[in-house]
């Protein structure tokens, strides 16, 4: 009996610090972020401050408009006109996630962007995928997207360049779960094309 306590009690020392010599810290990788981050830009580029740590994340000068995405694993920013993420590691490399884009915010976990060049994209940073969830119009531009706060509908702005002139061509609703589409311009609502939407 005493044997059997005492080999007992060995075994549950070895599962309690096996994390610590493996380099295992038994926490889902991929858990979102339970401490709180400051995400900040310097002259020398992109830094977080989590805890007491600071860890630059990106160099660069032209780095602007950081996002932390909802789980609080990568930091997305702007380069230039250009959108690029990085995960919350020291030594991590940043991918591009969206070319000549802005920042419209997240789709669940996903970057959304607009451009005037590639219209609304959904950036999965855990696969590298870009899905188009809206593209250019014919006879426009994506100057703005707004998602409804229950991630079912797109308000896309689209405008366009008409002799020169820079205007509204109206409001665009799509639904996520279907291909139907609602169109709100100034022809549709009130047959006049020169009024504003």
């Amino acid at each position: 009996m005493y044997l059997r306590r005492k080999l007992f009690a060995l075994i549950i020392a070895l599962f309690t610090l096996l994390p610590l010599f493996s380099g295992c810290s038994g926490e889902d990788p991929n858990a979102p972020r339970k401490t709180e981050l400051l995400v900040y830009v310097t002259p020398e580029g992109l830094c977080a401050l989590s805890g007491e740590e600071t860890v630059l994340l990106a160099k660069g000068k032209y780095i602007h408009s950081p996002h932390i995405s909802p789980d609080g694993r990568y930091v997305y920013y702007n380069n230039s006109s250009d959108i690029f993420v990085v995960p919350i590691s020291a030594g991590a490399t940043p991918t591009l996630a969206a070319a000549d884009a802005e920042f419209s915010g997240f789709c669940g976990d996903r970057l959304l962007s607009c451009s005037a060049s590639g219209g609304v994209r959904a950036y999965d940073p855990e696969t590298g995928v870009s899905e188009s969830m809206f593209a250019d119009q014919e006879e426009g531009f994506v100057s703005s997207v707004v998602l409804s706060p229950d991630e079912k509908k797109l308000a896309v702005c689209v405008r366009q360049i008409d002799v020169g002139i820079d205007r509204p061509r109206g409001i665009y609703i799509r639904y996520n779960d279907t291909a139907d589409m609602d169109v709100f311009t100034s022809e549709n609502i009130c047959t006049d094309p020169t009024l504003l939407t």
